[in-house]
C-alpha cells in the first residue's frame, strides 16, 4: 500500500551566485517515519522505496531503526526494501538519509533523490496488522564546514500528507492457499489436515526467496569503512 512521497537530499538551498553567501547553506534532508503496531501480535513489514530520475542508491544512503531506544544503522537492499518486525503494541521509527559519513556525498553536495513509498506485510498467513504510519522529512541546514559553530545549524520538520489521507492503515499478509480452503467441503476427510500442511509449505517458499534476496544483498566490506558521527548525521537522530 502506497505511503507517502520522499526527497533525500544534500544540496545548496540557492545556487552559489545568487545573492550573499549566507544564502547559500547546505541542507541535509531524510525520511522519517513513525509505526505503530496496535495490533495484539508481532507485524512482519517491508518498506519499498521507488525512485526513477535519479535512483536511489544504497551505497550512498543509511537507514536507521529506532524500536528500543537504540538507534541501529543499516542499509537499503539492491532492490531498495526494508524489513523490519514490530512488537505487538509497539512503535518503531525508521529512517532512510543521505550516508553523510562518507566524505564525498558531503564534500560534493549533489544529492537529490524523489520517489515514492509502499508497505506491506511479509510472509503467507491469515494476520492483518494495524497500524498507525506518520511520515515526516527533517532536515538539517548549515554552512557546508563540519567544523562551523553551532549557532550554523538550523533544522526543519514538516509532515508529509499519506496516500490514504489518513495515519490508520490495514495490511494483510498473502493468503496462497485461503482460497482453496475456503472452497473444500466440510466434511472433506484431509481438509482439517491440510490447511497447516499447505501453510507451513507456504512459509518455507516465502524464506526461500527472503534468503534469495538476501545474497545479492553487499557485503559491509564492499562498502565504505566509515564512523557514524553524531556530528554529521544530525538529521538522522531519532531520539
Amino acid at each position: 500500500m502506497l505511503v507517502s512521497t520522499f526527497e533525500l537530499l544534500v544540496k545548496p538551498i540557492t545556487p552559489a551566485n545568487a545573492g550573499p553567501a549566507s544564502l547559500a547553506r547546505t541542507i541535509v534532508q531524510g525520511y522519517f517515519l513513525t509505526i505503530a503496531n496496535t495490533s495484539s501480535v508481532s507485524a512482519p513489514l517491508r518498506l519499498r522505496f521507488q525512485a526513477t530520475t535519479p535512483n536511489i542508491d544504497p551505497a550512498t544512503t543509511v537507514t536507521i531503526t529506532d524500536i528500543t531506544g537504540t538507534n541501529t544503522f543499516g542499509d537499503l537492499s539492491v532492490t531498495n526494501t526494508f524489513d523490519l518486525t514490530i512488537p505487538a503494541n509497539d512503535t518503531a521509527l525508521f529512517i532512510v538519509q543521505p550516508d553523510v559519513t562518507i566524505p564525498s556525498v558531503l564534500a560534493n553536495k549533489d544529492l537529490e533523490v524523489r520517489g515514492y513509498v509502499d508497505i506491506s506485510a511479509r510472509g503467507f498467513g491469515f494476520n492483518t496488522f494495524e497500524l498507525l504510519l506518520t511520515p515526516e522529512h527533517r532536515g538539517t541546514f548549515f554552512s557546508g564546514n563540519v567544523s562551523a559553530p553551532g549557532s550554523d545549524i538550523d533544522q526543519l520538520v514538516y509532515a508529509l500528507p499519506t496516500a490514504l489521507g489518513k495515519a490508520q492503515y490495514s495490511v494483510s499478509q498473502r493468503r496462497l492457499i485461503g482460497p482453496v480452503l475456503e472452497n473444500l467441503p466440510v466434511d472433506l476427510p484431509i481438509a482439517g489436515g491440510l490447511q497447516p500442511i499447505l501453510l507451513q509449505m507456504a512459509q518455507q517458499v516465502d524464506a526461500l526467496s527472503a534468503a534469495a534476496e538476501a545474497q545479492a544483498i553487499p557485503q559491509a566490506s564492499e562498502r565504505p569503512v566509515v564512523a557514524r558521527t553524531p556530528a554529521l548525521s544530525a538529521v538522522g537522530n531519532g531520539n
